[in-house]
């Protein structure tokens, strides 16, 4: 697409301004991680080398990512319009 139609389906592909998009959880363990909030929410891990995420029912819920950091970090992605 091109021009303002091509502008607005990207907008329109973020969702509405302010709503969560998604997560991603920066963790030293993410076996550790994986058992937690599949005991919790009932989420899967699906491991990638590049990128693990969460699943529930087949259905993307949260990214992964290993960090060398104590604790554990999650961060929120919200959509904005420009």
């Amino acid at each position: 697409m091109s021009g303002s139609a091509g502008k607005l389906a990207q907008q329109e592909d973020l969702g509405t301004s302010g709503t969560l998009r998604t997560a991603l959880l920066h963790t030293r363990d993410i076996a550790a991680a994986a058992r937690f909030y599949g005991a919790v929410f009932g989420w899967e891990l699906h491991d990638s080398p590049t990128t693990p995420s969460f699943t529930l029912r087949g259905q993307p819920v949260a990214g992964v990512r290993r960090t060398t950091q104590e604790g554990n970090l999650w961060v929120p992605y919200v959509a904005v319009v420009d």
